[in-house]
């Protein structure tokens, strides 16, 4: 039962990153596609597309931060295990 949580918030953290890369990237697409049209400029889409592109990026890792904060942290207390475990053997 228990994996099959695990597979289940993988799926959705899956789903959330893709929103969030995808959504900002086309948005700002849109935007500037739109702006070319209308102010008849051919530069906008490719500045918009790039801010498109950090903006997802800052929204991916903004996500990204509290699981890779637990998993540093699950890390640091088995290496702090794995070292008492060493330190008792010494004695």
């Amino acid at each position: 039962m228990r994996d099959k949580h695990g597979i289940g918030q993988a799926i959705v953290m899956i789903t959330q990153l893709s929103i969030n890369m995808l959504v900002p990237v086309f948005m700002c697409l849109f935007i500037g596609i739109w702006l070319d049209k209308r102010l008849g400029t051919g530069w906008l889409t490719l500045v918009f597309l790039i801010l498109g592109i950090m903006a997802s990026i800052r929204s991916m890792f903004i996500t990204l931060k509290p699981l890779l904060k637990g998993e540093r942290e699950k890390k640091d207390e088995a290496f702090k295990k794995q070292l008492d475990e060493q330190f008792k053997d010494s004695e």
